[in-house]
């Protein structure tokens, strides 16, 4: 922030102004999330520490030679995104043991919505304080096309909706859908307005045909947050399954142990006044699968594990 004071002073502007708004003030903040902002005495049942205690991190017991092969991943990740020194340096760190704070969210249409941008801000000012690396994980494996192919862009006194429709497989994960030429004539409407500007030429290097949601969304972002160090995750690489092997072998193996907890907590949430945060049934696994390029469920029945597709479930 200092450099940016440094540019501000240089050059006479005035840095524009900031309001707070508390999340009771905005439509649709579910009670349980406010109540975690603001009474965390209520929830504290639910949850290991307040959201702002000044305790130090927890860091999770992880043998080294796994630390190492994800930084490896990462490292390889990193470069083909095009990230910078910083945070090549960064994924070094994490290999030689260093603790992570770690952030995430859909690799939305052209960066997503500026919340995504203030996510990895704050990841990046959270690890500065804790001594930590910072990583942006990219919800690559999600599957809502429809929630991440669009987005909202001001334009003078309103706002536009941008959106993309590149051919795809119905359910499969955005990480793996590509862009088409369309995405050029995209870039071209936000050319009119932005000429010149570094972030259109950040935009045009990364989203181009050829590049899937993920991979453009990483190549953004890594030019966005050069100089901060942030480390971008594609948790969809097949190396990083294989180095999560034992957390999956586990997650199936106590699937029923689970599957309780999870069912007891909804009770637990309800019986406090809160809704249900994801419904569970007693066939439910924590794993999906990929079944002919779709993301595909899988269940626990009487006849064992159960591949649930579009059309018809498959046993396994």
């Amino acid at each position: 922030m200092s450099n940016v004071q440094s540019s501000l002073e240089a050059t006479g502007s005035t840095p524009l102004g900031t309001d707070c708004l508390s999340f009771l003030q905005i439509p649709h903040s579910t009670r349980l999330f406010t109540d975690f902002l603001y009474d965390f005495g209520k929830v504290s049942n639910f949850y290991p520490r307040a959201p702002h205690s000044p305790e130090k991190l927890t860091v999770p017991q992880v043998p080294a030679d796994r630390i190492k092969q994800v930084a490896a991943v990462l490292d390889r990740q990193n470069r083909n995104f095009g990230a910078g020194a910083a945070a090549l340096k960064n994924i070094e760190r994490l290999g030689n043991g260093a603790p992570v704070v770690i952030t995430g969210q859909q690799v939305g249409l052209l960066g997503g919505p500026m919340f995504s941008l203030l996510k990895g801000l704050t990841v990046v000012l959270m690890a500065e304080q804790y001594g930590a690396v910072p990583i942006f994980w990219l919800a690559t494996e999600d599957h809502d096309l429809e929630e991440v192919s669009l987005l909202h862009w001001p334009a003078g006194d309103h706002l536009e909706v941008l959106r993309t429709a590149p051919a795809h497989v119905e359910g499969a994960p955005v990480g793996t859908v590509a862009f088409d030429e369309q995405i050029a004539e995209l870039l071209q409407q936000l050319e009119k307005q932005f000429a010149g500007s570094e972030v259109l030429a950040m935009l045009q290097k990364s989203y181009v045909a050829g590049e899937t949601f993920g991979t453009a969304f990483g190549r953004l972002y890594a030019q966005l947050f050069a100089e901060f160090g942030l480390v971008l995750l594609d948790p969809s690489d097949p190396d990083l399954h294989r180095i999560a092997r034992p957390i999956y072998a586990a997650a199936l193996t106590r699937w029923k142990e689970i599957n309780q907890a999870l069912q007891q907590r909804d009770k637990d949430l309800e019986a406090a006044g809160y809704h249900a945060q994801v419904k569970v049934t007693q066939s439910h696994t924590l794993c999906f699968c990929l079944m002919e390029g779709v993301r595909t469920l899988s269940a626990m029945t009487d006849r064992g594990l159960l591949l649930v597709n579009r059309s018809s479930p498959t046993q396994n």
